[in-house]
Formats: C-alpha cells, structure tokens, sequence
C-alpha cells in the first residue's frame, strides 16, 4: 500500500507569494507611488500590446464604493480574466487617497489546499497588521 504524503506550505514560501503578489505594498512602505508596479506587472504589460480598451465591470462597486472591512472572492475556468480584473482592481484601490495599499492583499490560490489558504490568510493579516 502507497501512502501519499500530504504537501504542506511552509509559512516562508506563503509570506514570498503574498509579498511577492503584492508588489504595492513595497511601494507604501517605502513611500514610493503604490500605482507603478502596473507599468511592470507582466499581466498587464502583456495586455496593452492587444489592449482595445475594455474593462470587466465585473469588480467595479470594490474599486469605486465606500471602503469596508470586505473579503471579496473571485473565481472562474482558468485564463478568462479574473487575475487581470483582480489586478486592475487593486491598481484603482492603490491610487484612492482614502485606501492604504497595504490593505489591498491579492492571494494566488491556484493549487491550493483549503489548510494552505487558511494559513495564507492568517499570515497575510499579520502581515497587514499595522495598517
């Protein structure tokens, strides 16, 4: 009998993915423009080469409405957008006045177990914690 060995995601590999992920919050800590790292973002470097100008309206009342305590979850079949609209949602989030952009967490979850997306959270509120 094989025994399969559950994989784990070690606390350090989920803290790279969040900050890495989150190329915003380097900007706020350092006092940078929180809205550059768009111009580099391969995602949406890519997309300007084709870009013919539509947005998904589909995140529009997160970008725009009033700033709440709000988990908001986007999912779909792979490659129909949702990493794009989510990016182009933290980029409208990074430039409001009224929003630190280290509260804006962008997570990846492809792959992930329902235990790694659970630490991912509790270690992404650690470490926006000061905000």
């Amino acid at each position: 009998m094989i025994e399969r060995q559950s994989r784990i995601v070690r606390d350090d590999k989920i803290r790279r993915t969040l900050t890495d992920a989150n190329p915003w919050w380097r900007a706020a800590a350092s006092g940078g423009d929180p809205t550059a790292w768009a111009a580099d973002h391969r995602l949406l470097r890519d997309r300007a080469a084709h870009d013919l100008g539509f947005r998904s309206p589909v995140l529009s009342d997160v970008s725009t409405g009033a700033v709440a305590d709000l988990l908001t979850v986007l999912t779909g079949p792979r490659r129909i957008g949702e990493s794009v609209a989510l990016l182009d949602t933290a980029a409208a989030l990074c430039e409001r006045a009224d929003v630190d952009p280290r509260q804006v967490i962008h997570l990846p979850c492809d792959g992930m177990r329902e235990r790694d997306l659970s630490r991912s959270l509790t270690l992404g509120r650690e470490l926006t914690r000061s905000v």
